[in-house]
């Protein structure tokens, strides 16, 4: 049962559940067309004041995940070396920074939080690119953005 990773031209994603690509893609299709026309990102409820509700953005790309991708288990216990070593890299780093050049002290707060970002199932927010994935999971296929595109041709 696949997971749907919707990546928008502002730069922001959304993940949704779909039975299957077709039901998906209809749902794309008619956020597309939203997106092209300049309509609300959902219906606008009686009495909401529409102002308060966001515009579509157009889809820049969709990732298709077999399992949720924040829910991976490669990112919970293990790790690789390289990743270990990276981590420990910004531990020291950010431990050293949040001690305000006291010398040879860490803030162990600090550097603990970077070791755990290790397992986080996200990519941090200053290494994620602006129209990528936010997940460290790598997507099990793509779908093509003819298939969701020219919505209201």
């Amino acid at each position: 049962m696949p997971f749907y990773e919707t990546i928008f031209e502002d730069g922001s994603n959304s993940v949704a559940f779909y039975d299957t690509d077709e039901i998906a893609l209809r749902a794309l299709k008619e956020h597309q067309r939203r997106a092209e026309n300049g309509e609300h990102g959902r219906p606008v409820a009686p009495g909401e004041n529409p102002s308060l509700v966001h515009r579509a953005s157009r889809i820049r790309g969709v990732e298709v995940y077999d399992s949720h991708p924040g829910d991976r288990g490669e990112y919970e216990h293990e790790i690789t070396l390289a990743e270990f070593d990276a981590a420990v890299k910004r531990a020291r780093e950010r431990g050293l920074a949040a001690a305000e050049g006291k010398g040879d002290v860490v803030k162990v707060n600090e550097a603990a939080s970077a070791l755990l970002e290790a397992t986080d199932p996200l990519i941090p927010a200053e290494d994620q690119e602006r129209f990528g994935t936010v997940f460290k999971a790598k997507a099990d296929r793509r779908l093509k953005a003819a298939d969701w595109k020219g919505a209201s041709a």
